[in-house]
């Protein structure tokens, strides 16, 4: 190879390192400002699967990709998790946001039923634009279903 492209070559791997590194700073400086909360507005029972409803306010300027939301529902005797994959195909958009997630009954351990008490939590896992991923805590919540 001549110098010349050899030269190219090497300034090609430079800029794409410092592009990394500037995306990878950006990334950083965007989760770190972000104010995004996420809480549980009503969790009820319905057809024998848990239902519950999210509300989440986004502070991102971009819409956040929702890639799956994983909630811990603990009462008496138990600890459950159960994780809902959504992968991408839907969107938390800047401003307040309802989302509502289903539980089904084979995921709970023992008999839950309406009027018992819980307290669900967990987290929304979003990616931003540059498909870079982190967690919004659900705030832990003392329910009644």
């Amino acid at each position: 190879m001549s110098r010349r492209v050899v030269a190219s070559l090497l300034v090609i791997a430079l800029l794409s390192g410092v592009v990394i590194a500037e995306a990878e700073q950006n990334y950083a400086s965007v989760t770190s400002r972000d104010e995004t909360s996420a809480g549980i507005a009503d969790t009820h029972i319905e057809n024998g699967a848990i239902v519950v409803n999210l509300r989440v306010n986004s502070s991102m300027n971009e819409p956040l990709r929702i890639q799956y939301v994983h909630l811990t529902v603990a009462h008496p005797g138990y600890n459950d998790s159960a994780s809902t994959p959504f992968k991408g195909q839907r969107s938390l958009l800047p401003g307040e946001n309802d989302l509502a997630v289903h539980i089904p009954a084979r995921q709970v351990s023992g008999n839950l039923s309406a009027g018992d008490a819980a307290t669900v939590y967990g987290e929304i896992v979003v990616s931003v634009y540059n498909g870079y991923e982190f967690d919004i805590p659900i705030e832990k919540t003392e329910v009644t279903l």
